[in-house]
């Protein structure tokens, strides 16, 4: 075989190959598919939530597919590293969406603290923990810098 034929459909594997909502992981049949799933299950989650309007292109449904094979591993968890802008929020809550998750991110004001910081994250372990809440949770590098307080982070307390 050419490697032309062998690379004519990207190798893509997810948990929502078979329709958002059967955790089957599975092999995309192609990227025309996966470009239906995804935009199926945006439509979806803009019906329910703030409106993301996104332009899914190839690299961006494979990060979606990356994201939520991370999130349905045990004990997942991803470090995501871009130039603000690149929609690495965005994909990362339709990959939430994918897998059924709530996205928890706190909202940093100037008299947040470290206290503040302890009972958003009793919350969330709470409803992960207690109530088996599937839980992405979101924090960027804004708001570890909003959140400084004398020179010292929330986070490095």
């Amino acid at each position: 075989m050419s490697p032309t034929t062998l690379m004519s459909e990207p190798l893509i594997f997810c948990h929502f190959a078979n329709g958002v909502g059967d955790k089957t992981y599975d092999k995309v049949s192609s990227t025309s598919d996966l470009s239906l799933l995804l935009e199926s299950a945006l439509k979806d989650y803009n019906e329910t939530h703030a409106v993301m309007d996104l332009v899914l292109f190839e690299d961006a449904m494979r990060h979606v597919a990356r994201i939520s094979r991370i999130l349905e591993s045990p004990g997942g968890h991803a470090l995501l590293v871009g130039v603000g802008g690149s929609g690495k929020q965005s994909l990362t809550k339709l990959a939430s969406y994918t897998a059924a998750y709530t996205v928890f991110h706190i909202v940093i004001s100037a008299t947040y603290g470290v206290a503040d910081l302890k009972e958003d994250l009793k919350d969330m372990y709470r409803k992960c923990g207690l109530k088996a809440i599937g839980m992405t949770f979101l924090f960027t590098d804004s708001q570890a810098r909003r959140g400084a307080q004398g020179g010292r982070t929330v986070l490095s307390t």
